[in-house]
């Protein structure tokens, strides 16, 4: 199984995710919020977008950097039945001594 990579800036939501749903071994889609033009063309869709995933039922996956996590966070709470995945736990970075076991 896998996720697709979604295009947020991709007008018709409804009609993409029902076809990506329909797909053998898709279950989810997967967005990239890495950076301020990303975040915001998914903002503008964040409504359409989390109505579609719910509609599909297809998870939401999410690359985002520690700075761009607001809109995961928004999206989660206004619809609780929707599985969401933060990625790489949104790229927190390590920069501490690995004296004390941790990698």
């Amino acid at each position: 199984r896998g996720v697709a990579l979604a295009d947020p800036a991709n007008g018709d939501h409804v009609r993409q995710y029902a076809e990506l749903a329909a797909a053998p071994g898709v279950v989810g889609l997967r967005f990239h919020l890495l950076d301020d033009d990303q975040e915001r063309v998914f903002h503008r869709a964040s409504s359409e977008i989390r109505r579609a995933a719910l509609d599909t039922r297809l998870i939401m996956t999410f690359q985002a950097s520690p700075g761009h996590l607001g809109p995961v966070a928004e999206i989660a709470r206004s619809a609780p039945g929707l599985r969401v995945v933060v990625d790489h736990l949104g790229l927190i970075r390590w920069t501490g001594s690995r004296s004390n076991g941790l990698a």
